[in-house]
This record gives C-alpha cells, sequence and structure tokens, in this order.
C-alpha cells in the first residue's frame, strides 16, 4: 500500500461510475496512515480487545503511538496483586460496569492494608505533544472501602515513579474521584466513561468529560510544569477484595486537534474569601471593599482588584465567576505555587496573609491562571477599568 508521499504521485482516473468512484474513496480512506475526524487526526491507538491480548495481559505492545507495558506489584503470602483481561459477560457488562466494548484492561490489589500494591504503565512513543489529547475509557465501580485504599491514572514526565506524575486521577472511599487534589466527580455510577487529557500550553492540562453516573460533567484547567508528559500509568492499592472495586480501562487514542478549546468568556470575575463573607457575587461596588475584579488595561484575560483590607489576619479565598457552581469556578489552589485550579467544594482555598491594614491587589488571569496578592509600593500603579464610571485608576500605597 503506498503512502501519501507516494501516492501524491500517482496518476488518477476519473472513475466511470459510482461503483469504481465508492472503491476508489474506500481505498483513500484506509490507505491514509492517520485517521482525521471532526478536526482532529489520531496518532496514536490501543484496545483490550486488539489480538495481542487474546493470550492475556502481558507485556505485549499493541496498537501505534504507545510502548511496551511494564508491570510492578507487591503481592506475598495472603497479598494479593495483579493484572488481567477483563471481559464482558452476555448482558454487556463486567463487575457491574457497562460501556465497554468486549473487554478491558484491569488490575487487583486486596485485602485493605495489607500493602498490596500492583500497577502498570507504558510510554507515550512522542509525548503528549500542545494539542494534543489523549482519551481512555475507565471503569470504577464500588469505592476501595478504606482510607487507606486507592486506585487512579496518572500522566508522567520522565519516569513512572509518582514523584514524576504531573497529573494524578484518584479514587479512595467515597464517591469523590479527585484530579491533582482537587474534585473532579462527585457521584457514584455503574456506567464506564471517557476521560479526555488536553494540553493546551506547554504548562495547561485540560481534563473533561461525562462522569459515570452518565450526566454528572467534568471540565478542568490543571497547571503544571513545562516538562513533556511521556508515560501513562494505572495503579491499584490495598483495596477491599471483589472485582467491583477492580479499575478498569480501556480504548486508548491519542489526537491532534486542529481546534484548541477556547477558553470560556466570563463577564464577570471576583474574589470571595473569609475577609468578606465567603460572598462570590458582588458585594460593595463602587467602595475600595468592593470585590469585583476589572479588566486590566493592555492584557488579555487578564483581572485585578484593589481591595482596602480593613483589618491584619490570616485568611482564605477563591476566585470565582460569581458563582460557586461554575463550570470552572471557582479557582482555588493547586500544587503549582502562584496559579490556580478548579476547586470544586469545601477546601482547596488560597491562603492569604495581610500583616497590616490597606490596600492589596489581587491579579489573576483565567487563560494562564497566574495570580498575585501584593501590597502596591508607592510607585506601583495597576490601571483597570474600574466598574465605577468605567475610567481608569491608579491605586498608590496608603
Amino acid at each position: 500500500m503506498r503512502c501519501l508521499r507516494d501516492a501524491a504521485h500517482v496518476q488518477w482516473r476519473v472513475p466511470k461510475n459510482r461503483y469504481h468512484l465508492s472503491l476508489l474513496l474506500l481505498f483513500l480512506l484506509i490507505g491514509t496512515p492517520s485517521l482525521r475526524v471532526q478536526g482532529q487526526t489520531v496518532v496514536a491507538q490501543d484496545s483490550a480487545t486488539n489480538a495481542a491480548y487474546n493470550a492475556g495481559f502481558g507485556n505485549s505492545n499493541s496498537g501505534t503511538g504507545f510502548g511496551a507495558w511494564s508491570y510492578s506489584g507487591v503481592s506475598g503470602t495472603g497479598v494479593f496483586a495483579g493484572r488481567y483481561i477483563s471481559a464482558t459477560n452476555t448482558n454487556g457488562t463486567v463487575s457491574g460496569i457497562s460501556g465497554f466494548t468486549g473487554r478491558a484492561w484491569a488490575l487487583f490489589a486486596n485485602p485493605t492494608n495489607s500493602g498490596a500494591f500492583a500497577s502498570v504503565a507504558r510510554g507515550i512513543s512522542n509525548g503528549l505533544g500542545v494539542g494534543q489529547i489523549f482519551s481512555f475509557r475507565w471503569g470504577l465501580n464500588f469505592d476501595s472501602a478504606t482510607a487507606s485504599g486507592s486506585k487512579g491514572f496518572r500522566l508522567l514526565a520522565g519516569g513512572t515513579n509518582s514523584n514524576n506524575a504531573v497529573l494524578t486521577l484518584s479514587m479512595s472511599n467515597s464517591a469523590q474521584i479527585r484530579a491533582n487534589g482537587a474534585v473532579l466527580t462527585t457521584n457514584y455510577g455503574s456506567q464506564s466513561f471517557v476521560v479526555n487529557i488536553e494540553r493546551r500550553t506547554a504548562t495547561q492540562l485540560r481534563v473533561y468529560g461525562t462522569g459515570r453516573n452518565g450526566s454528572e460533567t467534568f471540565d478542568l484547567v490543571v497547571p503544571v510544569s513545562g516538562s513533556l508528559p511521556d508515560q501513562i500509568q494505572w495503579y491499584a492499592h490495598q483495596m477491599s477484595s471483589g472485582g467491583e472495586r477492580e479499575p478498569r480501562f480501556s480504548e486508548f487514542q491519542i489526537v491532534q486537534s486542529n481546534t484548541p478549546s477556547p477558553v470560556p468568556n466570563h463577564t464577570l470575575i471576583t474574589v470571595a474569601g473569609s475577609f468578606q463573607g465567603w460572598n462570590a457575587a458582588a458585594t460593595n461596588t463602587g467602595t475600595l471593599s468592593n470585590n469585583v475584579m476589572s479588566a486590566v488595561v493592555g492584557q488579555t484575560n487578564a483581572y485585578a482588584l484593589n481591595y482596602y483590607a480593613s483589618q491584619a489576619g490570616s485568611f482564605i479565598f477563591k476566585f470565582t465567576d460569581g458563582t460557586f457552581t461554575g463550570a470552572r469556578s471557582p479557582w482555588g489552589t493547586s500544587p503549582l505555587a502562584g496559579y490556580a485550579m478548579t476547586q470544586k467544594g469545601n477546601g482547596g482555598d488560597i491562603p492569604l496573609s495581610i500583616p497590616h491594614r490597606g490596600l492589596y491587589t489581587f491579579q489573576f488571569n483565567t487563560e494562564t491562571l497566574a495570580y498575585s496578592v501584593a501590597r502596591p509600593l508607592p510607585h506601583d500603579v495597576v490601571l483597570v477599568n474600574t466598574p465605577v464610571k468605567g475610567s481608569l485608576v491608579g491605586i498608590r500605597r496608603e
């Protein structure tokens, strides 16, 4: 079969009938090394249903764009851990999980508090480049039963040690699935679901999809280091026994997106914290205790707020889009210093130290997620489009 480079030199004849035209279109479709779907090009893929896994879940390499599997585990007398191929039954489910086509890869590690551990990993041949989206189907039914047990996924850079993880999706003894510590989903469900991980920029990952109850959506942008992600890993750690607790995964794909996901438009960005009663809505507008951030002049997606702190002390806060229930709002702390990420529910607040009363400048960029809070020096002026009369104002330190 000719590759596209050779095919460019072939002299094509116009088919004389629809039958020949159909054959030509079929040849062009299957002869193309990368599949193009809705503005995306598939550059890597694999599935547990491939023939390489007919004999079981070993280190065989199948599909395209990924390296061979590797396994690491801890087991022994009374301690059980390993990997296997999980096949669906006659009603299309496996351990109560629906949505897999034929079969999936699976891990087990039990009992609780035993130290049992199992993980599998493989490389991404060319790493996950900017503009690429890695997706996989995940089956998580019951939780791990105890707080010391867990299961999850890691996207890593430079090795398979957990310290190399740039993104960790984890589940322990509750319905919550967390992404780098932030709540991703909160509902139980028996449906397998697709996790999409887009490398939006060199320092941002977007994690999105619909959760395992079939209706809960998630969309989280995570700030990360600029290292190239080049490994994927799934793990299970000292869970209670039973197939319903064992994680399953399949249907890997990496696509090159020709249309990067846009930044949502925000009509309102506010600061809400313990120093103002956790009010995300616009409050005290027209005063120096106003919590509404304004667009920074000459910058894109950048907002600033010159806020008068009436008392000194230690506080916590988040940035919001005017609510605590927005698609990506509110934004709280992240593992990367100086950057925020979506933090649903309680926790994930940004610590704030106010040593002296006076004016403080909050700055936040909804694109880069970079933020800062500082007491401006006498010569520092932050120009913003103030909601009061729409004029430009410069705030100096008291």
